[in-house]
C-alpha cells in the first residue's frame, strides 16, 4: 500500500476498498482415472451405456464422466458469466488449450508421483498416478473423437468472449514435491501449447492440490499434503524451494494463487515468501453445499481488510439445476457488492494488472496549516491509470477549487484520469 499520513492509494479502483474474482480450475479427463484395471473397464462400460441412454448420447465412460462434466459445466458457466455481461479466469490444464494431438508432440511431461498415496491425503482416483505415467492413455485424437479430453474448442470460445486463462500447470503435479526439472518441463509445454494455439502466456498460476508446500513426517519418512495432518507424528513443513520458484520466474509467472501455505489468509496482493513473486488469497466454493449467506460473513472479513480474494470452484460444481442457480446468485451477490462501492468484481489479470500500476505510482502530501495540505501524485507507469483512489486515513476531505479530474468519496477521493509520467496536484481539507 502506498501511503502518507493522510492518505493512502489503494490497491484496487475507486471506490472499492476490496476486490475479488470468480476463477476455476479448469481440467479434462486427461489426469484422472484408472482406466487399465478391470473395475475400471467394467464401470466405464456400464456409464458409457446409462450416458447413451440418459444423457443424449454423451459418453459417461472415460474417466467416471469427470471430462464430460467439467464440459458441461464450463458452457453452463458461460451462459450465466454472458447473461451478466462478467468475466471469470479459468485456471487450465493443458489438455484444456489442446484441440487434439495426433502428431503425438503437444507435451514432453510425463511423470509419475510417487508421492499419491491415501496416507498422503491423495484420493484414490489419484493414487494410480503412482505406478503409470500421467498420460498413459494419450489418445492422440482430437476434440470431435474425444471431447473430454481435449477442451481446445471450449477454451477458444472463452477466450473469444474475453475469459481470462492461466495456468493451472499442464499434468497437475504436486507442484512442491516434483523435481525442478520436471516443473521446468511442465511450465515450458503450457506456455508452449498456449502459444501456439492463440492464447496468451499465462503470468499467473493455481497450485494443483493446493500444493505450495507439505508436510514432511519424520518417522514415516513421507511428504503428505499440506492440508494433511497425522496425529502423533512429527513434522515439519516444507515450503516450496527456491530453485522451483527461480522456474516459474524464468517462465514469466507473477502471481500465485491457490496456495496451501496460505490457507485462511485475508490480504491483498502480498510477497510469497519474499521469493520475487506475489500471492493472492482464495475462498474455495462448491456446489450447492455453500450457502451465499456464509460468503457474506467472510466478505466482511474482506472488505474491512481490503483484500484481494479469488472465490474459486471447478465448472463441474455448476452442472445440476441447483448448482447453476446457486453459482449465478454467487454472480448477483458479487455485482450487489459491486454495485454499493465496496467490492471491484473483476478478473484476477485486470486486478493484477492495475495492481503492478499502482505500486509505481508515488503520493506526497504536504500540510498547509489549518487542515489545508496540497497532494502531489506521481504516475511512475508508461500508460494511463484510470480510477486511482486516494483512501482517507485521518477523516472526511473535501478538494478545494479542483479542475473536474478528482471526485471525493465518504472514504477518500478518486482521480479519474493520470497520463504516464505527470504529477497531479490537488489541494484538499480535513474535516
Amino acid at each position: 500500500m502506498n501511503k502518507d499520513r493522510l492518505l493512502e492509494i489503494s490497491d484496487f479502483k475507486g471506490p472499492y476498498r476490496a476486490a475479488a474474482a470468480i476463477s476455476f480450475d479448469y481440467e479434462t479427463s486427461a489426469v484422472y482415472g484408472d482406466i487399465a484395471s478391470l473395475r475400471s473397464k467394467m464401470r466405464g462400460a456400464m456409464l458409457n451405456l446409462a450416458g447413451k441412454l440418459l444423457n443424449h448420447g454423451m459418453d459417461l465412460s472415460f474417466c467416471y464422466g469427470l471430462g464430460y462434466s467439467m464440459r458441461r459445466g464450463a458452457y453452463h458457466v458461460l451462459d450465466v458469466l454472458r447473461k451478466y455481461g462478467v468475466h471469470a479466469t479459468w485456471f487450465s490444464t493443458g489438455h484444456v488449450l489442446l484441440k487434439g494431438n495426433k502428431e503425438k508432440d503437444a507435451f514432453r511431461v510425463n511423470q509419475r508421483l510417487p508421492y499419491a498415496t491415501e496416507l498422503a491425503g491423495f484420493t484414490k482416483p489419484t493414487t494410480w498416478r503412482r505406478f503409470r505415467p500421467t498420460f498413459h492413455y494419450e489418445p492422440y485424437k482430437d476434440y470431435i473423437e474425444k471431447p473430454y479430453w481435449y477442451c481446445g474448442d471450449q477454451a477458444q470460445a472463452l477466450r473469444e468472449y474475453g475469459e481470462d486463462i492461466q495456468c493451472h500447470t499442464f499434468s497437475h503435479p504436486y507442484v512442491a514435491m516434483e523435481a525442478p526439472d520436471n516443473v521446468r518441463l511442465d511450465i515450458e509445454d503450457w506456455q508452449t501449447v498456449a502459444a501456439k494455439n492463440d492464447f496468451a502466456n499465462a503470468i499467473i498460476l493455481a497450485f494443483p492440490y493446493c500444493g505450495d508446500a507439505y508436510r514432511y513426517y519424520f518417522d514415516l519418512g513421507m511428504k503428505a499434503m499440506i492440508g494433511k495432518r497425522i496425529t502423533g507424528q512429527k513434522h515439519e513443513v516444507i515450503n516450496l524451494p527456491s530453485d522451483i520458484v527461480d522456474v516459474y520466474k524464468e517462465y514469466g509467472i507473477e502471481l500465485f494463487t491457490r496456495c496451501g501455505s496460505k490457507v485462511g489468509t485475508i490480504t491483498s496482493f502480498a510477497n510469497y515468501n519474499d521469493a520475487g513473486l506475489h500471492f493472492m488469497p482464495d475462498i474455495a466454493w462448491s456446489g450447492c453445499d455453500q450457502s451465499v449467506e456464509a460468503l457474506d460473513r467472510k466478505f466482511k472479513e474482506v472488505t474491512k481488510n481490503r483484500a484481494a480474494v479469488n472465490v474459486w470452484m471447478h465448472p463441474c460444481n455448476v452442472f445440476s439445476a441447483g448448482e447453476i442457480a446457486n453459482f449465478e446468485a454467487l454472480v448477483e451477490y458479487l455485482l450487489d457488492r459491486q454495485r454499493n462501492g465496496d467490492v471491484w468484481f473483476t478478473t484476477i489479470a485486470e486486478m493484477w494488472d492495475y495492481y503492478k500500476k499502482v505500486m509505481r505510482c508515488r503520493l506526497r502530501v504536504v500540510s498547509r496549516g489549518r487542515k489545508k495540505y496540497t497532494v502531489f501524485l506521481h504516475n511512475g507507469n508508461h500508460a494511463l491509470v484510470e480510477d486511482l483512489f486516494l483512501l482517507s486515513t485521518s477523516g472526511r476531505i473535501s478538494v478545494c477549487g479542483g479542475d473536474g479530474n478528482s471526485l471525493p468519496t465518504k472514504d477518500g477521493i478518486i482521480v479519474k484520469r493520470l497520463p504516464s509520467g505527470e504529477t497531479y496536484k490537488l489541494t484538499v481539507m480535513v474535516s
